[in-house]
């Protein structure tokens, strides 16, 4: 029995000797890829697992990772063993002088055991960084005017490690610190000077620290300037009538930061310019303007401006836009209709701008045009009804063009016109007329009417209706003389049929030229 129990002791001690014989130091837990201050306080560290190091074979070495460089080693103090094996720490002596700003170390540790196993870490790379962040003020400017609420903001950059975007703050105459927030590549803040003196002086400062800890700040002094400019137009003056091309002109003034030369424009319904503009404290501002970029009409532009510190002013002034000639709806007659007798001529005109001076209106045909008649027009003169009437009967029937004239205030004119059909001919209706015949002394008057019917008709049923009119009166006239030619003496009846069909003859002619007289003018036709 003690026999077996003495040969498994043994059997174990050769098993822990065979363990400890066989384990090599492991390395964890150090720097890569990383940045350190390259000072010789800097601080590598790694941790090693196996409990039977011998800490006394721990070394680092070191050099600048370029080719032909000179390794340095460095002896850690390793301690406090633990579940995560040994902590060992160093420090290179002169490291602050091995390399410049920038340069990158290539390092490695090794590592025995008590049993002399060796082992390695395999390398890593560390870089130097000893510039702080570059901090610079994009606005405001230094010795510049601020005013109102003031925008902050600041351009941090670092070559290196990298700006730590929590570490930005501002301030301003070193009171209480605020942090700056990163919006793409600027860090933004604000600040409401509202409340400050005109001209009184401001120091805004500004710190950041990089990833590894450098730290660097900046500062800017600035004026204060809460008086918005003032604008004194020159021109256009109120009310004043534009067109065509023309030139604005500005006065900018103001007090403290003076007229911002950029920021000088106008609106004028959607069309808008900067002015161009001379001087530094107060500013004379011009611009050439195209009145057609704007609508015909009563408007309003409105300038406006700012000075040094960013304080807006307006103003504003009403004009009058008229680059258009006025525009003419044809109401009467409608395109294609027939007209006949008097007619009417009715239009709608309108101007925006200055408003309609004359309306005029003339006929014309293909072979002769009238003259230029005025209408008669009511409304305003921004716009108006317009109307005239025109006796057809004093040209042939045909077709025709009635053109209408319309002319501003300006002299700025148009025309618009119709086509139509004059028609009397067609548009005859029924006519009367009355002839009396007066019987001789001491007989008993009789008034015997004759009516001529001519209905709307053709040209050969007018013929027909003129000649039954005709025969008619014929008829009647030698009726009334047969009636006084039984009482006349016998020698007055021998030349009585010669004197009978003589009469009859010339009142016919009469009768027929009459008719044709009151058919042209048509003082007695009615029409349909």
């Amino acid at each position: 029995m003690v026999k077996n129990t003495f040969i498994l002791a043994m059997f174990l001690a050769i098993l822990l000797i065979l363990k400890i014989s066989t384990a090599t130091p492991s390395f964890f837990s150090l720097q890569n890829n990383t940045y350190v201050f390259g000072r010789d306080s800097d601080l590598f560290s790694v941790n090693i697992t196996e409990a039977n190091l011998n800490t006394s074979s721990v070394i680092q070495h070191i050099r600048v990772y370029e080719t032909g460089s000179t390794w340095y080693n460095a002896t850690p103090s390793c301690f406090g063993y633990s579940a995560t094996g040994w902590l060992c720490n160093n420090t290179v002596a002169g490291f602050g002088s091995l390399a410049s700003d920038g340069k990158i170390f290539i390092y490695y540790y090794e590592a025995y055991d008590i049993s002399g196993n060796y082992n390695n870490s395999g390398y890593y790379l560390v870089s130097i960084d000893r510039s702080p962040p570059m901090v610079r003020f994009v606005e405001p400017v230094n010795e510049s005017y601020v005013g109102g609420f003031v925008n902050i903001t600041l351009q941090i950059t670092d070559l290196y490690s990298g700006v730590n975007s929590s570490s930005v703050f501002y301030s301003i105459d070193n009171s209480a610190w605020s942090q700056a927030n990163l919006v793409g590549n600027y860090y933004n803040g604000s600040w409401n000077a509202s409340s400050l003196a005109n001209n009184q002086s401001v120091t805004i400062y500004a710190n950041a620290t990089d990833k590894l800890g450098n730290t660097n700040s900046t500062y800017v002094n600035v004026l204060i300037d809460n008086e918005a400019p003032k604008i004194f137009i020159t021109s256009p003056t109120l009310n004043q009538v534009l067109n065509g091309t023309v030139t604005l002109h500005l006065n900018v003034t103001d007090q403290y930061s003076g007229g911002d030369n950029s920021s000088v424009y106008y609106i004028a319904d959607s069309a808008t310019k900067s002015f161009s503009c001379s001087g530094t404290q107060n500013l004379v501002c011009s611009v050439s303007m195209q009145t057609t970029d704007v609508a015909d009409g009563a408007k309003t532009i409105y300038f406006y401006a700012k000075d040094k510190a960013k304080n807006t002013a307006s103003n504003s002034t009403a004009v009058i836009f008229d680059n258009l000639p006025p525009s003419i709806s044809i109401l009467q007659p409608q395109k294609n209709s027939v007209v006949y007798g008097t007619t009417k001529i009715s239009a709608n005109v309108a101007d925006l701008g200055v408003g309609t001076d004359t309306v005029t209106y003339r006929w014309e045909s293909s072979s002769n045009n009238g003259s230029w008649t005025g209408m008669d027009c009511s409304g305003s003169i921004n716009s108006y009804l317009c109307n005239a009437s025109w006796d057809t009967t004093a040209v042939s029937d045909g077709n025709y063009v009635i053109k209408i004239n319309a002319t501003d205030k300006l002299g700025h004119s148009s025309e618009a016109l119709v086509n139509f059909v004059v028609n009397n001919f067609e548009h005859a209706t029924t006519s009367q007329s009355t002839t009396t015949i007066q019987a001789p002394t001491g007989e008993t008057n009789t008034a015997q009417t004759t009516t001529t019917a001519v209905s709307k008709t053709t040209p050969f049923n007018l013929i027909q209706a003129i000649s039954e009119a005709i025969s008619s009166s014929a008829k009647k006239i030698s009726e009334a003389v047969s009636s006084l030619f039984q009482k006349m003496p016998d020698l007055v009846k021998k030349w009585m049929p010669l004197i009978t069909l003589s009469v009859a003859i010339i009142a016919t002619v009469i009768l027929f030229f009459l008719f044709l007289k009151e058919l042209r003018t048509k003082r007695s036709i009615q029409f349909s």
